[in-house]
């Protein structure tokens, strides 16, 4: 594995002055590290797709001018990287292992975000950083744990109202209609049908509510079952 050195940097971009470089393409090159990057602090496009890095220390704000970066196919754990480049507009992070959305909140610009086939599981809070993110068009969160759960597209389209692509996928009028009634189902706390031991089994967010003991049927009642036992 391989660090990303000011000489890589200058190769290729084809830029000596490593000020005046402002595109870089750095593809599957097995590289480790990245931190170099800052060195080029006007770069406005990179590619470090298809390597090897399980991080990318960058102080915030290195990265002032940057507004594409594709980081797909790494071993990277934490979106922390975002704060160093605030102007951040189209992120491709597929196929890594974040399990948090929560950094993305330093980048207010973005306006389309794919980070499917990674770990995360938390919607509800993922929710809360993407609505901060105004100007999201487009959004890819298909193959994380998160993108299992009954509803999760009707969930996404009510939440972010300004999203016109999920998942690869356009977003119609009609579906944005319905999904408001969706989410309005699923955020009713009532029992939906019972267990013959009248144990009420949510649907939908079944892992985080709790199971609560209905009223008892009248089948169930000891005069009702004295009747039964007449009849026989």
């Amino acid at each position: 594995m391989a660090s990303l050195s000011a000489e890589m940097l200058r190769e290729f971009s084809g830029e000596d002055d490593l000020e005046k470089v402002s595109m870089v393409v750095l593809r599957g090159m097995n590289l480790s590290d990245a931190a170099s990057l800052s060195l080029a602090s006007n770069l406005t496009s990179v590619s470090l797709s298809h390597n090897s890095l399980t991080s990318l220390p960058l102080a915030a704000g290195a990265l002032p001018s940057l507004t594409e970066l594709n980081l797909n196919h790494n071993k990277l754990s934490s979106l922390s990287f975002a704060a160093a480049c605030p102007a951040l507009q189209r992120l491709w992070g597929a196929q890594n292992l974040f399990t948090s959305l929560a950094p993305l909140g330093a980048c207010r610009g973005l306006t389309a975000v794919c980070v499917s086939g990674n770990l995360v599981e938390d919607l509800s809070n993922g929710f809360d950083t993407l609505k901060s993110l105004t100007r999201l068009e487009e959004l890819e969160l298909d193959g994380n744990p998160c993108s299992s759960i009954p509803s999760y597209r009707a969930l996404c389209v009510d939440a972010l109202k300004g999203l016109r692509i999920l998942d690869g996928d356009a977003v119609q009028p009609a579906e944005r209609d319905k999904a408001k009634h969706v989410a309005k189902y699923e955020a009713r706390a009532e029992p939906s049908f019972y267990t013959h031991s009248d144990i009420q089994v949510p649907v939908g967010d079944s892992a985080r509510r709790a199971l609560r003991r209905p009223t008892t049927s009248h089948v169930h009642t000891a005069a009702y079952q004295a009747t039964l036992r007449r009849r026989g």
